[in-house]
């Protein structure tokens, strides 16, 4: 009954973003590739047809002609030294969730000596030039800081390299040095659809992926308002990997790591004190978005425990 209560109740706000989605990829993609994604995300049919549909289109009509330096890769630093990019839009204040706090100050505990940098709407254009296309549709409302950020984080990493990690990532042990000896890397977990993660990236300075992708981000909102679909910066870096062979083999060439990022998440409510993860994992996917207890029959949880820095 509480899982049918909380459908119902978000199914208005659910319903807009399908019918948003759809008319953003209508104009993008044309409405057989629209139509296909209303009937996926109205009923989780048909999953892998509308994404080979959607991934297709989109390189057709928009990557195939958008040029990737390949030259730059010949001279691109096999090295990555560069800072820890962390983005809470609104800044860090008293209306920081608390699980945010709790995982931006890990981050902190083990940055491994990187410099962490907290990007906010106020200082990015500090650190990053975005193309005033994107600066107006954020300032609008319709693109949202989600994919407003997506494109500030490959510029950012373009730029100055490093490591970008989502605000809700909590790290359990310091970040590997494998960060810093690979051109690209990112949690490549044998379980996940792709052998990346959005929220896990990192790039030497000057990688033509992350350029490329950027480039991709521009063409696409020049032409619509906001995005024609959710996983359109997975549907850029699966097209680039697909099509671009040196894309292909810097990606290949990351050694599987984090295997479990998502193990922690599902241990919150337990009255433990250490989660369960596998041995590869200690960056850990998180939410603040869900409701976990701090105390269960008398006892902390391991969700408390990570509030208070513990795990």
């Amino acid at each position: 009954m509480m899982v049918l209560m909380s459908i119902l109740h978000n199914l208005p706000e659910r319903l807009s973003k399908i019918a948003s989605a759809a008319k953003n990829c209508t104009k993008l993609l044309g409405p057989g590739v629209a139509a296909w994604g209303v009937l996926y995300h109205c009923t989780h049919w048909c999953k892998d047809h509308y994404y080979t549909l959607f991934d297709n289109a989109l390189w057709q009509k928009e990557m195939a002609d958008i040029p990737f330096d390949a030259e730059a890769m010949k001279s691109l630093s096999k090295t990555n030294d560069g800072p820890i990019w962390v983005a809470w839009w609104q800044g860090i204040n008293d209306q920081t969730p608390p699980v945010v706090r709790a995982c931006i100050d890990s981050i902190r505990r083990h940055a491994n000596g990187r410099e962490v940098i907290i990007i906010t709407k106020d200082n990015y254009s500090q650190y990053a030039d975005i193309d005033l296309t994107l600066v107006r549709r954020r300032a609008a409302g319709t693109l949202t800081i989600n994919a407003f950020c997506n494109a500030l984080r490959v510029m950012l990493l373009y730029n100055h390299g490093g490591v970008w990690l989502d605000s809700t990532l909590y790290l359990t042990e310091d970040l590997s040095e494998d960060f810093g000896r690979y051109p690209f890397y990112s949690i490549n977990a044998k379980s996940a659809e792709y052998p990346w993660a959005t929220y896990c990236l990192a790039s030497a300075p000057g990688n033509p992926l992350m350029k490329y992708i950027y480039d991709c981000f521009v063409k696409v909102f020049s032409t619509i308002d906001a995005v024609p679909e959710y996983f359109l910066f997975d549907a850029f870096i699966f097209n680039a990997y697909t099509h671009i062979p040196q894309v292909t083999a810097m990606i290949d060439a990351v050694p599987r790591n984090n295997s479990g990022s998502f193990d922690l998440s599902e241990q919150l409510a337990q009255t433990t004190t250490h989660p369960v993860l596998p041995a590869d994992t200690y960056i850990n996917k998180l939410t603040y978005k869900l409701s976990y207890p701090t105390r269960m029959d008398g006892k902390p949880t391991l969700f408390q425990h990570v509030l208070d820095g513990e795990v």
